[in-house]
C-alpha cells in the first residue's frame, strides 16, 4: 500500500508530537517536504529538525533502523545528522491515534548548495568532497550489520515506489511499461556482494547536505534502503541531469561533474568498473521512479508548467530506453575512472 496523500497534519497531533521534544507549535517553522511534515525548531540553543510520518510512510521498525544505521556510521566518523532524544529519552514518538511517528534531529552545521545565491560553491572542490563523502557511506556500510535489536531496513524491490510502480504509472501507457519491465528483468539477475550492494542514503541530491568548511554535512536519510551502490551515484546524477544548472548543455555538465566526482570517491571505496558501467540501467531506473513517485503525487489535471516539463522529459518519446543523459558505458567508466577529458562533450 503506497502512503497517503501528505496535504495536511491535525493540529491536535502535531502539537502532542512536538510537545514530546519540549517545543510549542508557535515555535515551529515548516519546510518543504515531499513525504513528511519536517518543521524546524530551536531547543537549548540547539537547531533541530522536526520530522513526523504517516504510519503508511514510515513503521516504527523501519525509523529503528534507520537510527541503528545512522548511530554506526556517526560513530565512524561519518558527517551526518544525529537523532536527538524526546523529554522522556526515547528517539521515537508516536501518535495518540497510532498514526503518526515523529523523531527530532540535530540541524547541520554550514550552508545549503542548492539555492541561487550559493552557485559559486558548485566547482570542482564541492564535486569532489561530495564524491569523498559517497564513497566513505559505501565503504563504511561495506562493513555495517544491522543491531540484533532492530530489523534491516528494506531492499529497493521493497520500496513501494518501485513495487508498485505499473499502478501508479498506469496512465504513462504501454510503451513505458514494457521499458520498465524489461530494467526490472536485469535488476533480477544482477549479483549482489558487499563489494557493490548495502545500505545506501538513496537521496544525496544537492538538498539534501550543506556545505560546512569543505565538508557534506549529510541529513534527510528517511529514504535509505538497501540497494546497488551505483544506485546512489544515479540518484544524485539524475537529480542533476533535472536541474536548470545543468542547461543548456547537462550531457556536458554531468560528465565534468563526474570527472571530478569519480576522483573523490575512489578515495575511499573502489567500485568494479562493470558497476559504473551499469549506470545507464540505474539512470533510466532512477528517472522511471521518479515518474510514477510524480504520479502518485502530483494533480496532473493543474500541473504548472515547469512540472509539465518536467513529467514530459522524464517520460521521454516512444518509450525512451535511455538515460536523458546519453552516454555508452563506457563514456560512463570513462569519466567515472578520469580517463576522459573534463571538458569534452563527445
Amino acid at each position: 500500500m503506497m502512503s497517503v496523500r501528505k496535504d495536511s497534519l491535525p493540529q491536535n497531533i502535531l502539537r502532542t508530537l512536538s510537545a514530546g521534544f519540549g517545543v510549542r507549535i508557535s515555535e515551529l517553522t515548516a519546510l518543504e517536504a515531499f513525504e513528511n511534515f519536517v518543521y524546524a525548531f530551536r531547543s537549548e540553543g540547539v537547531d533541530k529538525i522536526l520530522r513526523i510520518s504517516h504510519c503508511s510512510h514510515r513503521s516504527r521498525e523501519a525509523l529503528q533502523a534507520e537510527l541503528d544505521w545512522i548511530q554506526f556510521m556517526r560513530g565512524s566518523g561519518a558527517r551526518i545528522a544525529a537523532f536527538v532524544p524526546t523529554l522522556e529519552g526515547d528517539f521515537i514518538l508516536e501518535s495518540p491515534d497510532g498514526r503518526y511517528l515523529a523523531v527530532a534531529l540535530e540541524k547541520v552545521k554550514g550552508v545549503p548548495v542548492h539555492l541561487p545565491q550559493s552557485s559559486h560553491l558548485w566547482r570542482p572542490e564541492l564535486y569532489r568532497e561530495w564524491g569523498r563523502t559517497v564513497g566513505e557511506f559505501h565503504r563504511l556500510s561495506s562493513r555495517y550489520t544491522p543491531s540484533s535489536k532492530v530489523p534491516a531496513r528494506m531492499h529497493w524491490d521493497e520500496d513501494p515506489y518501485v513495487r508498485d510502480w505499473e499502478a501508479m504509472a498506469a496512465s504513462e501507457g504501454a510503451d513505458l511499461q514494457t521499458v520498465w519491465r524489461e530494467l526490472q528483468s536485469q535488476f533480477d539477475e544482477a549479483e549482489r556482494c558487499v563489494e557493490n550492494y548495502g545500505l545506501i542514503h538513496g537521496d544525496l541530491h544537492a538538498k539534501n547536505f550543506f556545505w560546512n568548511q569543505g565538508h557534506l554535512e549529510v541529513f534527510d536519510t528517511d529514504d535509505c534502503l538497501y540497494n546497488w551502490f551505483v544506485a546512489d551515484i544515479a540518484c544524485i546524477l539524475t537529480s542533476l541531469a533535472l536541474s536548470p544548472r545543468s542547461e543548456p548543455d547537462s550531457k556536458t555538465f554531468v560528465k565534468q561533474f563526474l570527472y571530478h566526482f569519480g576522483a573523490g570517491y575512489s578515495q575511499e571505496f573502489s567500485l568494479a568498473a562493470e558497476e559504473i558501467r551499469r549506470l545507464p540501467l540505474f539512470l533510466r531506473h532512477r528517472e522511471l521512479v521518479v515518474l510514477g513517485a510524480l504520479c502518485h503525487k502530483w494533480d496532473f489535471s493543474r500541473l504548472s508548467e515547469a512540472q509539465d516539463a518536467l513529467i514530459r522529459r522524464l517520460r521521454g518519446t516512444g518509450g525512451r530506453r535511455r538515460a536523458l543523459v546519453d552516454l555508452t558505458e563506457q563514456q560512463w567508466l570513462e569519466a567515472f575512472t578520469g580517463r576522459a577529458e573534463p571538458h569534452s562533450s563527445s
